[in-house]
């Protein structure tokens, strides 16, 4: 006899909207795209996909009842499969129109270029305003556009070759690649090999020499050389060695990583959880942590913000805090100067060149947070040394210098790989930011 819970699951289970087969990148069950509107976007997104690899897919549905947008989202992906095996490169903006409820569901190899504190603004900034007044299209195109801005400065494996061939089609296929049938394949190297058999019999009559008339040394030759079969066993070891000496190295490495991860971690956790940071960051009033750094002082560094980014294309930011609210003192400095970075909007440049300093003052920490353009390019000892270079001077109360030593030696690192190149708009406020 079934149980009612077991009915109940049956039921919801029927209830579930059908996903629909993937034809195009941009799928609309609503009919609210037209035909030009749909073309130009699929013609967009598969041109970024052709360039650069990673797939976005748009799928707009009536509504996702009686499931949540999210558990539709997931559903969609699984059944989808986009992106690319081994890397999962794929985002898939999901409209519920009746609904009214939007997700952007991000692959595992681009959640950190696109993480949901991302998401949630590029939905909030680009594509909710739009669908107020009615511009479903124009908001789709720029949170699509926005989406392959921010992918666009990743790292990515390239695409393969065969992709580029293809059109408009979609390049689900990747993932599986085709093969040729075994009989077929062997029929051919078959024929290749009689046609060079051929080709050898046939020197052979025109006139080379025979084996008999061949000199004594070049016999010697051949006879000391290992018959296919042998070269063939030989070559399989060889490449054995060669793969468990790779394997071993990936390993070695894989472990030397983890390991700095969990010491940075143990760190940041000894940090956080030290019995008098809590005490101090409570009971320290703020006008006392940031005497260090009066109006005056902050006038001066946004001077030399501007002086700097007059050298170079990249955008310079300065975060000082003093006593952490309640609720951010389980986070550790690195953690909340990466939470500034996203909230400061300092990914949002062109050439994804924008640098964060953030000072703790109750912590006396310094933490400098690169965008992936210019992270890419600096080794991390030069921001460490840019880091001791500033903690010296603050040891000295001299926080007005280090400030300013820190924006120079930053200063001439954006200057060495972003110069100046004709035009070079203010992208992020000068103005340091006192939190």
């Amino acid at each position: 006899m079934i149980s009612p819970s077991s009915l109940f699951l049956i039921a919801v289970a029927a209830a579930q909207i059908a996903v629909p087969p993937l034809k195009a990148r941009v799928t609309d069950l609503t009919g609210t795209l037209t035909s030009q509107q749909r073309s130009a976007l699929e013609q967009t997104l598969a041109e970024f996909e052709h360039r650069k690899g990673a797939q976005v897919a748009v799928l707009m549905v009536p509504s996702t009842q009686p499931e949540t947008v999210e558990q539709y989202a997931v559903r969609v992906e699984e059944s989808w499969k986009l992106g690319r095996k081994r890397i999962d490169d794929s985002v898939l903006l999901l409209v519920a129109k009746n609904d009214r409820k939007l997700r952007i569901e991000v692959g595992y190899g681009l959640e950190g270029v696109l993480p949901d504190a991302i998401a949630k603004r590029i939905i909030e900034e680009d594509i909710v305003p739009r669908f107020k007044q009615g511009d479903f299209y124009g908001g789709i195109r720029a949170g699509t556009d926005r989406i392959m801005r921010v992918i666009e400065g990743e790292k990515l494996p390239p695409p393969r070759a065969h992709a580029e061939a293809r059109g408009a089609s979609l390049d689900v296929s990747q993932r599986r690649p085709r093969r040729e049938p075994p009989l077929r394949a062997a029929a051919r190297r078959g024929s290749s090999r009689r046609r060079v058999r051929g080709i050898c019999m046939a020197a052979d009559r025109v006139g080379f020499a025979r084996r008999a008339d061949r000199p004594a040394r070049f016999r010697d030759c051949l006879a000391q050389q290992p018959r296919p079969r042998q070269r063939r066993e030989q070559l399989f070891e060889r490449r054995l060695v060669l793969g468990r000496r790779r394997l071993r190295q990936r390993r070695w490495r894989r472990l030397q990583r983890r390991r700095r991860q969990l010491g940075r971690r143990r760190r940041e956790r000894e940090l956080v959880m030290r019995p008098g940071r809590l005490l101090k960051h409570l009971l320290v009033p703020h006008w006392v942590a940031l005497r260090h750094f009066p109006k005056s002082s902050l006038r001066k560094i946004e001077e030399a913000i501007k002086a700097s980014e007059r050298q170079h294309d990249g955008e310079l930011r300065f975060a000082v805090e003093g006593g952490l609210p309640f609720h951010f003192l389980k986070l550790s400095p690195r953690r909340r100067a990466e939470a500034l970075f996203s909230e400061l909007r300092v990914w949002d440049t062109e050439h994804n060149s924008g640098v964060l300093i953030y000072v703790q003052l109750l912590d006396r920490r310094i933490e400098i947070v690169a965008d992936r353009g210019i992270a890419a390019k600096v080794e991390q000892k030069e921001w460490d040394a840019v880091c001791r270079g500033m903690e010296g001077l603050f040891k000295q109360q001299k926080y007005l210098q280090g400030a300013l030593e820190g924006i120079e030696r930053i200063t001439q690192i954006l200057a060495r790989h972003f110069p100046p190149r004709g035009r070079n708009p203010n992208e992020l406020p000068d103005k340091p930011v006192v939190l």
